[in-house]
This record gives C-alpha cells, sequence and structure tokens, in this order.
C-alpha cells in the first residue's frame, strides 16, 4: 500500500507541477500530454507483442503523440486517415502471407485491429486534457487540473472506503475488488475535492468567476464516469488475461492503468464546458 501511495503522489505532484510550469510555457503540457500517449501506445503494442522495430509499431507511436501536438484540426484529421490506411495495408499484407495458415495464424491481423482503435481512442481523449487547457488562459489551467483531481480523487476515495466500507461488489466479474461502497465513497471524495480545490484556487490563487454549480455538476457526474473508465480498461485486461498494461509506476502498473479514468473523463469535461459555458461567465 505504501508503494502505491508513494508513487501516486509523487505522479499527482509532478502532473500539477507540469501545470504550472504551462502557466508561462504552455506547449510544456502539449509534450507532457504527448509523450503519455507514447507511452500508451508502447504499453498497447507490448501487450499484443508488436512492440518492436517495425513499419507498424514506429507509425503508431509516432501518430499517437501528434493529437497533443496539433490539436483536433484538419492536420490530425490527415494524420488519422494516412494511419488507417496504413494499419489496412499492413493488415491486408498480413492476412494474404497467413491466407493458408489455420485461423489461429490471423491473431496478427487482430492485433492490428486492436491497437488501432485503442490508440485513436486514448490519443484523443488524453488530447483533451490540453483542449480543456486551451479554453483560457488562467480558467484552462484551473479546468486541466480540475479534470485530474476529480478522476484521481475518486479512485482514492474509492480505494479507500472500498477497503474500509465494502460489501456488495460493483462488477465483479470485470474488477473483483470494486465495490458499491466505494464508488458512493469515490464519488463523495471526488465532489469534495472539487469543490475544496475551486475554493483553494479561488481565494488564494485569485482564479475568478467560478460557477460552483458548473463544479459540482462536472464532479458529481465526471466521479462515475471515471468509474465506468476504471472498470472497461479492466475489461479490457481480463480479455487479454493480463493483470496490468505496464511497470511504469510502481504500485499502480502502467500508464494506462493510471489514466484510464482520466481517459473517459476529460472528454465529459470537455464537452460539458462547450454546451453549458453560456453560464460560466468567464468563458
Amino acid at each position: 500500500m505504501l508503494k502505491r501511495i508513494s508513487s501516486g503522489v509523487l505522479c499527482a505532484v509532478s502532473l500539477f507541477l507540469v501545470v504550472f510550469i504551462s502557466s508561462r510555457f504552455p506547449y510544456t503540457l502539449n509534450l507532457v500530454v504527448s509523450l503519455l500517449s507514447c507511452l500508451s501506445s508502447c504499453e498497447l503494442l507490448k501487450i499484443r507483442k508488436e512492440f518492436k522495430f517495425s513499419f507498424f509499431s514506429i507509425c503508431s507511436i509516432i501518430f499517437s503523440s501528434l493529437r497533443a501536438l496539433v490539436g483536433p484540426g484538419t492536420k490530425w484529421h490527415a494524420f488519422l486517415y494516412v494511419y488507417m490506411l496504413i494499419c489496412f495495408i499492413i493488415s491486408m499484407k498480413r492476412f494474404i502471407k497467413n491466407r493458408k495458415c489455420p485461423p489461429s495464424e490471423f491473431k496478427s491481423v487482430w492485433n492490428i485491429c486492436f491497437v488501432f482503435f485503442l490508440n485513436v481512442v486514448v490519443s484523443m481523449c488524453l488530447g483533451m486534457i490540453v483542449e480543456i487547457r486551451n479554453v483560457g488562459k488562467q480558467m484552462g489551467l484551473f479546468l486541466s487540473t480540475l479534470t485530474l483531481i476529480i478522476a484521481w480523487m475518486c479512485d482514492v476515495g474509492s480505494y479507500f472506503f472500498g477497503k474500509k466500507f465494502g460489501k456488495h461488489k460493483l462488477c465483479q466479474y470485470v474488477s473483483p475488488k470494486k465495490t458499491v461502497e466505494g464508488a458512493i465513497g469515490g464519488v463523495s471524495t471526488s465532489v469534495f475535492s472539487a469543490i475544496l480545490f475551486s475554493l483553494i484556487c479561488e481565494y488564494f490563487f485569485g482564479v475568478k468567476n467560478l460557477n460552483y454549480m458548473f463544479i459540482f455538476f462536472v464532479s458529481l457526474l465526471g466521479a462515475p464516469i471515471s468509474i465506468l473508465g476504471d472498470l472497461c480498461f479492466s475489461l479490457i485486461k481480463r480479455l487479454l488475461i493480463v493483470k496490468d498494461f505496464g511497470d511504469i509506476i510502481p504500485g499502480h502498473g502502467g500508464i494506462l492503468d493510471r489514466f484510464d479514468s482520466v481517459i473517459f473523463l476529460a472528454p465529459f469535461v470537455f464537452i460539458s464546458i462547450r454546451i453549458l459555458n453560456a453560464s460560466w461567465v468567464s468563458l
């Protein structure tokens, strides 16, 4: 437990430091998110035994970094289209090569489909952290940090409330350790932490025009979404029969193990900002 807590705190402090530095050097956050996407891509390739010096692996890793660097516009769509064509061409090449082999030999084709789909989803959703930052200078930094707090504090609350009070399984066959009581505790912790963080930012760091109804809404609905993200990636690990996506973070696993909840939450926060921005004065 100590290893999990210490590495979790170190990761959180490191990312919050990145967000702080980003206030002076905005592209810092782009580079860090791009790096996280690349590491996630490496984990996807490694888990399917495709992590090697090949055209497919190199293209996958490069593509994963682009959303955070170039944004969601025409350039990224062009890169997505090219990456899609490359994956289809390599799939056809592998199929033709193994056409006379047993069906089990087509596993390499399914590997491409698996990596392509999750690579697009992960890089796009992590890139949303940068898009949230881009809604405004001070407010964007506040919102991107708030997104991380909602996801991670929900995880922290779920873990400790689950260990202390957990009796009823939330989704036993996907994630045996998750409980209903833990989920309720996680959502409560997330909402409380979001409000507390907002108060600290307003009264000590001069962040103005905060809409606490919006913050309450995003944290109350966002926390269950982050739990769903955790469960979905747990399902993927169950299907692949692996414990973790990687081992880069002691006590947590890989980048995808740590950011699975953020991957689902960031798009929700961004969409909520765009839909409800009429009620947010500073936007």
